[in-house]
């Protein structure tokens, strides 16, 4: 199955780059449908003209983005020399408490 999904700019460009092998989402319906082989189209914010496309190879269910993101290494989601404290300030500015309480997935991914 083939799915899209938006991205900020700094976090589509450390994929193109190799740098984030990880992508962290809350879990909605949408992400629940989710499996290993799937295929992800990125499409680049704000004017969505830039895409990437990666394979879905593991995924990672975790109840809080703070449990997520003390199983690995910050480089895996693109935050090379960020502390914990700053990753979860920069979620925040995306996903709220509210919908963090859905789970978090973390999706390892591969550029095709």
């Amino acid at each position: 199955m083939r799915y899209q999904m938006k991205l900020f700019s700094e976090p589509f460009d450390t994929i193109v780059q190799g740098r984030k092998t990880i992508e962290v989402r809350c879990y909605d319906e949408k992400r629940k449908q989710l499996k290993p082989g799937d295929e992800i189209q990125f499409l680049k914010l704000p004017d969505q003209k830039e895409s990437i496309t990666v394979k879905v190879t593991e995924l990672y269910l975790c109840n809080t983005f703070q449990e997520l993101y003390q199983k690995f290494n910050p480089v895996e989601f693109g935050c090379e020399g960020q502390t914990l404290k700053q990753m979860l300030k920069e979620i925040r500015e995306i996903y709220t408490e509210e919908q963090e309480k859905q789970g978090v997935l973390g999706i390892r991914i591969q550029p095709l």
